[in-house]
């Protein structure tokens, strides 16, 4: 595991730190299928909305794992306040009693042609050239 764990430690200690997050966070224990000591296997939600199953080395599930815990004192933002999906019936009432709409969508302005650095004169576009695909 080299220098990933970091604060955490090794063994029962590091067990029982994680233990604490597995239930506060989107990751529940009842999507962990396998755990044969070497590989996890888990289910996720694919952004199709079906049901997939991945099989990962334990450093490799523990390093994905970790990067969503939040350090102590932390809040995830889309659980908090006025902005949480609890409150949405709250915001969408108090848009009614103030007979609130929202404003017409207004085109974004088109950007200003560059400068000729000769004439300072704006340029005018003479071909398009295609994208290059991604890496």
């Amino acid at each position: 595991m080299g220098g990933r764990c970091g604060s955490v430690g090794r063994g029962e200690s590091a067990l029982k730190y994680l233990a604490a997050y597995l239930y506060r966070t989107a990751f529940s224990a009842e999507r962990i299928l396998q755990d044969d000591g070497r590989f996890i296997t888990f289910s996720y939600r694919h952004h199709s909305g079906q049901t997939r199953t991945v099989r990962l080395a334990a450093e490799c599930f523990l390093h994905r794992f970790l990067q969503h815990v939040l350090p102590r004192g932390f809040q995830r933002v889309r659980y908090f306040g006025w902005l949480s999906p609890a409150s949405k019936t709250n915001w969408e009432r108090i848009l009614a009693l103030l007979d609130w709409t929202p404003p017409p969508l207004t085109p974004p302005s088109p950007w200003p042609s560059p400068l000729c650095p000769s004439c300072h004169q704006p340029m005018k576009p003479y071909c398009s050239l295609a994208r290059a695909p991604p890496f």
